[in-house]
């Protein structure tokens, strides 16, 4: 008897799940476009404790969106650094998730970036261009003008960002006292 009663619920349970289901389907979620944006690039050069000379960038990613953004992200981009005037020499460096800096709230493979918030991204440069010639050694004391661009993806369901080519100068003397590097310098300190 209880058999039968528990088999009885079951089938009730069951035509009544599938008398009442709902026939709409929701449309599909479009993600957000233009929501991050490259809130600025920060260079500074400096010479690290083996005493080989560098150039660092800290490229800042800004959520303009109201919503938190959090995912899993798999990094992939270039930043290209070139002798303005000689595009021929230029140095590409890859972008990844190794490149977030502090204070990016990076957990594990997890970014999250709540409304209004920031991300950074360091990438060193050593002086290297593609084509194996090393720039301290090409100009000596003489100050250099380049130019830097990046180009990448953080979040899979969001586009590519890019950076405004930013005007750089390389100069030979970048420590500062006691081999201390030089503050970071803003796209504006170059105009």
């Amino acid at each position: 008897m209880l058999r039968r009663k528990t088999l009885c619920l079951l089938f009730l349970t069951g035509l009544t799940g599938y008398l009442v289901r709902c026939e709409e389907t929701l449309p599909p979620r479009l993600a957000p476009q233009n929501v991050l944006e490259v809130a600025g690039v920060n260079y500074m050069q400096g010479i690290d404790k083996g005493g080989l000379p560098y150039m660092a960038f800290v490229i800042t990613i800004r959520n303009n969106y109201d919503e938190v953004f959090q995912e899993k992200v798999n990094i992939t981009g270039t930043m290209t650094i070139w002798m303005r005037g000689r595009p021929d020499l230029l140095a590409t460096m890859e972008i990844r998730n190794g490149n977030i800096a502090a204070p990016s709230n990076f957990i594990g493979n997890t970014l999250t970036l709540e409304p209004g918030g920031k991300c950074f991204l360091q990438l060193y440069w050593y002086l290297y261009f593609n084509d194996g010639q090393y720039l301290a050694n090409m100009f000596g004391e003489r100050p250099v003008e380049m130019v830097m661009e990046a180009e990448f993806r953080i979040f899979s369901q969001i586009g590519y960002l890019k950076t405004e080519p930013l005007a750089i100068t390389y100069t030979a003397h970048a420590s500062g006292p006691s081999g201390r590097a030089a503050s970071f310098a803003t796209a504006e300190d170059e105009h």
